[in-house]
């Protein structure tokens, strides 16, 4: 069958042959009618042998149904086709990856087409190799029992796990951008917007407790929010990686602790009894309003744990050191009488009950 008027011009075998490509002639029977030497020298086939084992000979057998169905779709709209497939290298066997784009051009007998395939094995393995670390890191997200989520440089979310889904009733469409807002209780958006805001503008980690409302029954529970940068190999923020976890049942034993402890505090102080707590006998201590009274102290000093010794009556010294000591060594408990001299000048005598623990 004739060649086309393109491939017997003077030069033009050189001109494909000098290409960084694979180039390649099909005619209107479909068959291979021509190639260039770095076809030839790739492949090791002959043209005759191509044309009797047809293209499947060649190219990878997963690879023949997209190939085709481009190969079609292009003959029916006569425009260019390309698409990444592999092809066999003759002189081992071995598949690598190549960009395949070709186009029709009329010639003698009907429509020739005319195609060069690129080698992009590397960068072909790479993005695989990238997208299977993907999908791993994707598995292992989708299977923490927290809600785990990305986000653009810019705060836009990108994507979230199962559970993420599973609680608010969001899509990964519905959270894309700052969907997710739509979720946290009115009460929390303005300071969660100012945390995430100034975590984008500054870098630094994000963490904050807020409540988001559950799909199933439209409740809120409080969740732990966190999310830290992941950056290039020069410290460009590539993206956001967060997690949102449960913390309703802690948030709630926490509240209880504090209310108790308010609670506590109020009946101390409406008994006038002083409280203290300290790591090792009143260094460290805090201390109550009520005890602040005992040292003469206003509700705003601070109790000085190291210079307690010094307010007790010089007569009483001795005995407030051993009666201590002996609570530390044996962990008894405490209890002790002793003057204060007080900063207001006056001299109190107080009561000291303490448990070791």
């Amino acid at each position: 069958m004739p060649l086309p008027e393109i491939l017997t011009g003077p030069g033009a075998g050189v001109l494909l042959d000098a290409l960084p490509a694979l180039v390649w002639v099909v005619g209107p029977d479909g068959l291979l009618a021509w190639a260039n030497r770095r076809w030839h020298a790739y492949v090791a086939v002959e043209t005759t042998v191509a044309r009797a084992i047809g293209w499947r000979g060649i190219f990878h057998d997963d690879d023949h149904p997209g190939m085709f169905a481009a190969w079609e779709a292009s003959r029916s709209s006569g425009q260019p086709y390309e698409v990444t497939v592999r092809i066999r290298r003759g002189s081992d066997g071995c598949y690598r990856w190549f960009s395949n784009s070709g186009h029709a051009s009329p010639g003698p007998g009907g429509t020739w087409w005319i195609g060069l395939c690129y080698d992009i094995h590397e960068a072909k393995t790479a993005e695989l190799a990238a997208r299977q670390a993907e999908e791993r890191w994707q598995r292992l997200a989708h299977h923490m029992p927290q809600m785990v989520w990305t986000a653009d440089p810019a705060g836009s979310v990108t994507w979230a796990n199962h559970n993420w889904t599973a609680y608010t009733g969001q899509s990964v469409m519905d959270v894309s951008g700052d969907g997710w807002r739509r979720t946290i209780h009115p009460d929390d958006h303005d300071r969660t917007l100012a945390a995430w805001s100034h975590s984008l503008a500054t870098g630094e980690p994000y963490a904050i407790e807020h409540r988001w409302r559950s799909a199933a029954d439209g409740s809120y529970r409080w969740f732990l929010g966190r999310a830290t940068t992941v950056r290039d190999a020069a410290g460009r923020i590539e993206q956001w990686l967060g997690t949102t976890t449960d913390i309703h049942d802690q948030r709630g034993l926490r509240d209880d602790l504090e209310s108790s402890q308010r609670r506590l505090g109020l009946a101390l102080e409406s008994g006038g009894l002083g409280m203290w707590y300290s790591e090792a006998p009143f260094r460290g201590a805090i201390a109550n309003e009520a005890c602040k009274r005992h040292y003469g102290l206003s509700p705003n000093d601070e109790f000085d744990p190291d210079g307690w010794l010094e307010q007790v009556h010089h007569d009483d010294r001795a005995s407030a050191v051993q009666a201590i000591a002996e609570s530390t060594q044996t962990g008894r408990p405490l209890d002790v009488r002793y003057r204060v001299a007080g900063r207001d000048g006056v001299d109190r005598y107080v009561r000291v009950a303490a448990r070791v623990t």
